[in-house]
């Protein structure tokens, strides 16, 4: 990179700018990721080369009179990634007002030239492309949240950034059309794919004559695609840290929902129909079976986007049921409408044939997994009025049967307690009945229980759902005497309790649970037994 400092430096500079945003992310993710590295001297080498080349970049900038947009937007996205769970970078950023204040001053105006000072000194050549100002707008917010939470600054306090400025903004960006974007890499993969055959064709491709250094409009417009890609990925992870502010925020209700509850449901409903647009996969989130996908980055960023959006879903109505008490009026019909089309989206992602073996099959796992979140977090607001499909109740029958996440099964057996609970549906309850049952019946290949959660949970649903003897499926609870079954499970329950432990992160409260379980299920014994029915 030291060629930048000779004549024609600012003009490469400027052109090689979004090549190397994308290294120094790529180099920094790779550095400071959950994972070890594979080869730790190696990377360490990369990062210390790397960070010469973007000090000289650097160095060769400021000896010029401006600063190009598209290095503001690199310095943006290395901070991004820096503050990113790291905290000697955040509390640096943090306890420094002038760079707390830059960062608010550029999420905060309205219009480039409104900018505070301090913004203006990280942004001396202001982007007059609105992309690029609003792409600058969503890293600082992106790294606002990284560094929250935030000393009280300035006329916005802490807790009103979240409700009256990064939360506006960033919803305002969920417009994105994923389709759109897939179909025009398409187009554009086509068309540049037909031109070199004409090119072949009419004998004007000689491999020994250098290409020219410039970017044809095809790869222009591809890195562009690609640019809103990587600034929805960010959106997307900014909208579901404020999914997690709205659960948290949402007051405490003991009778009757509160008007800031259903001020929630409003801003969910407006929410969920643009981030069920965003999750649903297009012709090119995944790898296609003969061969690599045809535009790796647009793969790559399209499942994450995906991800994102079924992450930021299952945030929004897991927190609509954290509450004690009476549900909003309408919560139950909004659940069962995004139902279906919730499973519209797993279905396009594939069944399980497609999502345990070949390329992309990592992101159909890790979608159909997040997406029973979503399934769990709507069951439990529409329980009692969604209508369970035989084929869906088999799906998530075999999912729990298939995986060893155990908080897997967990959200499974949830989703399908709530599933069993719908009066008139005496076929489904009597199928789910059973197989909540397996987890306290079925022979153990060891004296250890082998999903003590699982089987905790199975045990809890198996009690909500046979609450009420006047139910009509309560007959599936007769038949087999299911009473003196359960009596014979409490050892099994209680070894579920006993396997926990109590030292790992959330043992105590799921020791708590189990006790409360056990318990439970003695109670619920003794009180069947009474009926004599």
């Amino acid at each position: 990179m030291t060629f930048l400092r000779s004549e024609g430096g600012l003009q490469l500079a400027k052109t090689g700018l979004k090549i190397l945003r994308r290294l120094i992310t790529a180099t920094l993710q790779e550095f400071l990721g959950t994972s070890p590295p594979k080869n730790p001297k190696g990377l360490k080498r990369r990062v210390y080369e790397l960070a010469e080349n973007v000090i000289t970049l650097f160095w060769c900038l400021s000896e010029t009179d401006k600063i190009p947009p598209n290095t503001v937007l690199a310095a943006a996205q290395c901070l991004y990634v820096l503050s990113d769970d790291n905290e000697p970078t955040t509390s640096a950023i943090r306890k420094t007002q002038a760079y707390t204040s830059c960062l608010l001053g550029i999420v905060t105006s309205a219009d480039p030239d409104t900018l505070t000072d301090s913004a203006n000194a990280m942004a001396i050549d202001k982007p007059a492309d609105s992309e690029k100002r609003m792409n600058l707008k969503v890293l600082a917010c992106g790294i606002l949240k990284n560094i929250s939470p935030l000393p009280t600054m300035g006329p916005t306090p802490p807790e009103d950034l979240d409700k009256k400025i990064t939360l506006p903004l960033l919803t305002s960006l969920l417009d994105y059309s994923p389709q759109s974007a897939a179909s025009r890499v398409q187009e554009l993969i086509t068309a540049e794919a037909l031109k070199q055959n004409s090119k072949v064709l009419k004998g004007c491709v000689n491999d020994s004559i250098p290409k020219p250094d410039h970017k044809s409009e095809t790869e222009v417009e591809l890195e562009s695609i690609e640019d809103e890609e990587v600034v929805e990925e960010i959106d997307m992870d900014d909208e579901d840290d404020d999914d997690e502010v709205i659960e948290e925020e949402q007051p405490e209700r003991k009778s009757a929902p509160s008007s800031s509850q259903a001020n929630s449901l409003n801003l969910i409903a407006s929410l969920t129909r643009p981030l069920l647009l965003l999750a649903r996969p297009t012709a090119l989130s995944f790898p296609q079976s003969s061969g690599p996908p045809i535009h790796p980055p647009t793969t790559s960023a399209l499942g994450t986007i995906h991800v994102r959006a079924l992450e930021c879903l299952n945030n929004l109505f897991l927190g609509i049921h954290a509450e004690e008490g009476q549900l909003p009026e309408g919560a139950a019909k909004q659940a069962t409408e995004v139902w279906k089309d919730v499973w519209s989206v797993l279905g396009a992602v594939g069944k399980q044939a497609e999502w345990t073996v070949g390329s992309g099959a990592e992101v159909r796992k890790e979608l159909w997994e997040i997406g029973v979140g979503v399934l769990w977090g709507l069951a439990r607001i529409g329980k009692g009025e969604l209508i369970p499909d035989p084929e869906e109740v088999s799906a998530l029958i075999e999912l729990c049967d298939w995986t060893n996440d155990e908080m897997i099964k967990v959200k499974c057996i949830g989703t399908l307690g709530c599933l069993a609970q719908r009066g008139d549906a005496i076929e489904a309850n009597k199928v789910i009945g059973a197989y909540l049952f397996s987890y306290l019946t079925s022979p153990l290949p060891t004296t250890a229980i082998p999903w003590p959660e699982a089987t905790l949970h199975a045990a809890s649903s198996i009690i909500d759902i046979y609450a009420d003897e006047d139910q009509p499926y309560d007959v599936n609870f007769r038949e087999p005497a299911w009473t003196e079954v359960l009596a014979g499970a409490k050892d099994r329950v209680k070894r579920a309790g006993r396997a926990i432990d109590k030292r790992k992160e959330g043992g105590r409260e799921l020791k708590d649970f189990a006790d409360e379980v056990y318990a439970n299920v003695k109670g619920f014994v003794q009180y069947r037994r009474r009926l004599k029915i």
